[in-house]
């Protein structure tokens, strides 16, 4: 500070004129009146802020004390003075780490089987299949393949979800039971020939069912160039019933893991996807989130890459 006051006395005394004609009062201390037809500039140092020119229309009233100019001047000389100078007299700021990692509290949920499922008396298989394929995608899957038959313009006798629960148990039969084509079931042959699974409905029928099926409405489908475009549109009620049934019917722990799993398959599909370090190379691969039991709790069909706006 010392220096700085030191430098302004300095230039205080070098830029001030001799001449006093030239010099104009600023302090009362000045035995005569200011001459204003001179208009002389007082320039402090380098400092072009603190320039006061006094012309005709100067009035008395607008007298300028010379302590404004001596704060303008170490205002400027304080933010002018040598690099040494300022590092002697700042201080750094103190960063704070505001942000510190919380442990997380005790896991109080309840885990496992949910009450529901526990409450349940002579449990079946076929009781804890019916929490994952409920009623409602039933009624679903014999809408739409009504509606699909009448889009088609032909004659068909409607479907019910007691017949689609049926060809849905067959095919799960036809599953174990082998054969090369779902026509043998209903051959005359005796070695193909199935009694039990030929009983429950015609081969025509059947076959019908196959062709028809659907479970979303195709004239609602989205273009390809429309950004609702969905891959998956034709099962997506399929995919979504699945999951919120899969998330109902289990409660995990604390402790979930995430990660890719493949469903087999060497057909024909846009879907399908290769990836040689797998145990099943080529298939469908799902993302999905497991309890740590194995019990899947989500799941997301990988349908390519996709491109996100953020």
């Amino acid at each position: 500070m010392k220096r700085a006051l030191q430098e302004i006395q300095n230039i205080l005394q070098e830029d001030i004129p001799s001449d006093p004609k030239s010099c104009v009062e600023l302090d009362a201390d000045c035995g005569s009146e200011p001459d204003f037809d001179q208009a002389p500039e007082f320039t402090l140092g380098n400092d072009t802020t603190a320039v006061q020119t006094f012309n005709d229309n100067f009035d008395s009233d607008d007298y300028i004390p010379l302590a404004n100019f001596i704060s303008t001047a170490t205002t400027s000389a304080s933010t002018s003075q040598p690099r040494d100078d300022i590092s002697s007299t700042f201080r750094p700021p103190k960063w704070k780490k505001s942000y510190a990692m919380k442990l997380p509290g005790t896991f109080c949920e309840i885990s496992g089987i949910p009450k529901h499922i526990q409450s349940m008396e002579n449990i079946t298989p076929l009781q804890l299949f019916r929490l994952f394929w409920t009623e409602d995608l039933l009624e679903i899957i014999s809408f739409q393949t009504n509606l699909y038959a009448a889009q088609t313009g032909k004659n068909y006798k409607p479907t019910t979800p007691e017949e689609i629960d049926v060809i849905l148990a067959l095919n799960l039969v036809m599953g174990i039971k082998k054969l090369p084509s779902y026509k043998g079931y209903w051959a005359s042959a005796p070695d193909l020939h199935d009694s039990y699974i030929s009983s429950f409905m015609p081969l025509n029928r059947f076959g019908w069912l196959l062709n028809h099926i659907h479970l979303n409405d195709n004239s609602l489908i989205p273009s390809r160039q429309s950004p609702n475009f969905d891959k998956l549109y034709k099962i997506r009620p399929l995919l979504d019933i699945i999951r919120r049934n899969f998330r109902a019917n289990y409660e995990p722990s604390e402790k979930v893991a995430v990660d890719e799993s493949m469903i087999k398959f060497k057909g024909r599909s846009s879907l399908k996807q290769y990836i040689p370090k797998k145990l099943i190379k080529r298939g469908y691969k799902v993302w999905m989130k497991c309890a740590e039991s194995g019990y899947c709790l989500n799941f997301q069909l990988y349908t390519g890459k996709q491109e996100y706006n953020v």
